[in-house]
């Protein structure tokens, strides 16, 4: 953290991007909570660092933004984790030294965010739109293409953030002269456009219902269809950016972009940030049942070992057979415990990958055939092994009841040999 004897200016002059985390503020919390004179205090020193930045930013002739927000709230106890608007709403504040929009581009913006409103309301398509995305707040993924496309860089291929207007709302143009927020704000909707694309194409359990699909497709088609009539108007009319009616039509389009990214976050938050209490009361009692025929199985087990009998333990070993036998049972859980280790090592690498949300459900399913798969062949395995022990008991049993039997057939062949012929 930044303090007065680190130097605030030394690190605004060496660094490019500088990142903090003030972690006491959230220690603070989980520890004394929100209302403790603890929390007071750490605020008042984040306050003082905070100044001390902006002041070195101000002395500064870099064109610098300062983005300071909460990566989560705290309930009344200091806790987070929760769902409760004390919990997920944090603060946002930026701050910059170089000129950013004037009253006018603030003035489009709110047109556009007015535009994004009512477009919202007449959308048709059963989309579902969280409320938060249309009171003006900012999710935060937002922050995610916001600072990517403000320091020049590729959003991140599997966001569904839409980039800040007021951010881009500037009276400066993007590139081949067009409004920076239009140019800003149709980058960000082909990358989500191609993500959707990819993603449906990479898996047939992509779970999008077909007139979701229909409807992201026709809104995506019908904004780049005005973009390129807005386009096509610039193009024949070199005075014509600036108009009235061209800005109000740049406006028109933003929006329609801004509708479709909300529309798309708000279904698929439905989708995949949704927890079905049903199922997951249904999926606790299953494992529950499973749990207690497991140890139903080793108890019946014990009582057939030690007793020698019992219903429980003849029930056991009449349904399960070989696979009670000691050694399968001995051989299966070494392996469970090597192919279950190995699976848990590949699933936290496959989760510190960027592209295991995008493959997610194959990877899962991967490693759980596998697990399966590997478990299904110890099994097997131990059972043959086990049913070859057996066998050669049997015949070393055979063998050693032959023997005697043998003895007196040759004894009655000598006999025989021995006694006269009636010819003779």
């Amino acid at each position: 953290m930044v303090r007065k004897n680190v130097g605030a200016e030394r690190l605004h002059r060496d660094w490019d991007i500088i990142v903090a985390h003030g972690l006491g503020v959230d220690h603070c919390g989980h520890r004394f909570g929100p209302d403790h004179l603890a929390i007071s205090q750490k605020l008042d020193q984040m306050n003082r660092t905070i100044e001390l930045i902006v002041q070195a930013i101000n002395r500064s002739h870099k064109r610098t933004a300062l983005f300071v927000f909460g990566d989560h709230g705290m309930e009344t106890k200091g806790d987070h984790g929760g769902d409760g608007p004390h919990e997920v709403d944090a603060a946002l504040w930026v701050y910059s030294n170089a000129y950013w929009r004037s009253s006018e581009s603030s003035e489009r913006v709110a047109r556009v965010l007015e535009v994004t409103e009512a477009d919202l309301d007449n959308v048709s398509s059963g989309a579902h739109v969280d409320s938060n995305l249309r009171n003006g707040c900012v999710p935060q993924i937002d922050l995610v293409p916001t600072l990517s496309l403000a320091l020049g860089l590729h959003v991140p291929f599997n966001n569904l953030g839409a980039a800040i207007p007021e951010f881009f709302a500037g009276d400066d143009v993007g590139p081949d002269a067009e409004w920076k927020l239009l140019a800003a704000v149709r980058v960000n909707t082909a990358q989500t456009m191609r993500y959707l694309e990819t993603y449906m194409k990479s898996t047939k359990s992509h779970g999008f219902s077909d007139k979701a699909v229909l409807a992201w497709r026709d809104m995506y088609a019908r904004a780049e269809t005005s973009y390129h009539e807005l386009r096509a108007l610039t193009a024949h009319s070199g005075g014509a950016r600036g108009q009235p009616e061209v800005m109000q039509f740049e406006e028109s389009v933003a929006a329609q972009y801004y509708v479709f990214m909300r529309v798309v976050l708000g279904t698929l938050r439905q989708m995949w940030a949704q927890f079905d209490a049903v199922l997951i009361v249904a999926g606790l009692l299953v494992l529950a049942a499973l749990l207690a025929a497991l140890v139903a199985v080793v108890v019946a087990r014990a009582w057939r070992t030690s007793v020698g009998g019992g219903v429980a333990g003849a029930v056991a070993a009449r349904s399960l057979g070989l696979l009670l036998s000691r050694n399968a049972v001995t051989h299966a859980l070494q392996h469970q415990a090597l192919a279950a280790a190995l699976t848990a090592v590949v699933h936290g690498l496959a989760v510190s990958s960027n592209s295991f949300m995008f493959r997610k459900d194959s990877v899962v399913l991967y490693l759980a055939q596998t697990l399966a798969l590997a478990l299904a062949l110890a099994v097997v395995k131990s059972m043959r092994a086990s049913m070859t022990e057996q066998q050669r008991a049997g015949a070393v049993c055979g063998c050693s009841c032959a023997q005697p039997h043998t003895v007196i057939f040759n004894s009655m062949q000598a006999v025989v040999a021995r006694r006269p012929r009636v010819n003779d």
